[in-house]
This record gives structure tokens, C-alpha cells and sequence, in this order.
């Protein structure tokens, strides 16, 4: 398999301001020591998405830790917390906690930032609405995967197969099978090939 710094070279060195991944690498990087939210519009995306954060989060020998509360994130002082919680009044009253705790998080000695991910048209957003505080620290650091896709399903399904020479469907056949080598090139593909596959249909890439 190829090494995330290889992967992550590889993303960035295609200066592409609406790639989703390349967005998600910049949101990483931009605060470390802050708070990065990450929208999702389904809950089948937000475990790509989790995934997605967690091959892409640097150096490899310190992984990200996944956590279902604040708290369990604050403690995680040298490693990259991924923040999901369980449904949507979790994920307010995470927003809600996160702001009322922000002067520790200013003083905390982190070298890696917490990961919010957050429905997109949930209770956490309007929570987040209602946080100016936190609204205001992760503006430029919240990123919504979905819309800077811009996805025209038929057109994009099409622009796949021209581009790949497989259909979207017998592409993904392949690489949940184990038949597509795992690559920068072919991560970026499984995003994309995921978001045009029909949500009824789709397991995650």
C-alpha cells in the first residue's frame, strides 16, 4: 500500500481548490492545535469520511484516535481526535461544549486538532449557529465534502467511466474486492466513485 506522506503529496501536487480531499489535507493542517468540522449529509458518508481523515492524518506512527465525547477528545492532547458522535442531540451538545470550553483548548498543548464531524442539516449545525465563539475559530476549517463535489451524477458517472474505462458500479466491484491496487490515484476515484453511486446501493468505498 502507499505510504500517506506519498498520498498526501500526491493529492496537494494537483492544486485543485474544490477536491474534497485536498480540501480536507489543507483543513488539517491550517490550526493544528484546533477544531476542524467536517459536514456529512448521511450517515454512510460520515464513516467514509472518518476513514478518509484517518488515512490522511500525519506522521503515520501517531494514529487518530476515534472518540464519542468531548472530554475523551480534550484528553487526547497528542493525537488527532475524531469526534463522531451517536446521533443529534450528541452532536449539539458537543457544539454547546466546545464552546463553552474554548479558553482550555487556546491553552491546551495540542499538537494535533480535534475533528468535529456534523450533519449537515442537523441539531449541531444550528447549535453551531448559535456559537459564535467556535463559529468563529473553525471558519475556513469546516468543510463540506458534498458540496465542493458539486456532483452532476449523469454527467460525472459518464466523465468515470470515460476516464477509467469501467462503469462506476463494476469500478467500486472491484476495489471493495481487493482487485484495485490502493494508491493516491485510486482513493481519490473511490471517493468520487462513492458520491455517484446511488445512496441505497452504497456501502462506502
Amino acid at each position: 500500500m502507499e505510504d500517506v506522506s506519498r498520498r498526501r503529496r500526491a493529492i496537494v501536487s494537483r492544486k485543485d481548490p474544490r477536491n474534497p480531499t485536498q480540501a480536507l489535507i489543507c483543513a488539517l493542517e491550517r490550526d493544528p492545535g484546533g477544531v476542524v468540522i467536517v459536514w456529512y449529509s448521511e450517515p454512510y458518508l460520515r464513516e467514509w469520511l472518518i476513514a478518509e481523515v484517518d488515512g490522511l492524518a500525519l506522521p503515520e506512527e501517531i494514529r487518530p484516535l476515534r472518540v464519542a465525547s468531548v472530554d475523551e477528545a480534550l484528553q487526547a492532547f497528542d493525537r488527532m481526535a475524531l469526534l463522531a458522535l451517536p446521533g443529534e442531540s450528541e452532536e449539539r451538545s458537543a457544539v454547546e461544549q466546545l464552546e463553552g470550553c474554548l479558553d482550555a483548548l487556546l491553552l491546551a498543548p495540542r499538537t494535533f486538532p480535534v475533528v468535529l464531524f456534523l450533519l449537515r442539516q442537523g441539531d449541531g449545525r444550528d447549535a453551531l449557529a448559535r456559537a459564535p465563539g467556535l463559529s468563529s475559530w473553525t471558519r475556513g476549517c469546516d468543510i463540506d465534502p458534498d458540496q465542493l463535489a458539486q456532483i452532476d451524477v449523469v454527467a460525472d458517472r459518464a466523465r468515470f467511466a470515460s476516464e477509467t474505462g469501467q462503469s462506476v458500479d463494476d469500478w467500486l466491484a472491484d476495489w471493495r474486492a481487493g482487485r484495485i491496487s490502493r494508491t493516491g490515484k485510486s482513493f481519490g476515484l473511490a471517493y468520487w466513485a462513492a458520491l455517484l453511486e446511488p445512496p441505497e446501493v452504497s456501502e462506502g468505498p
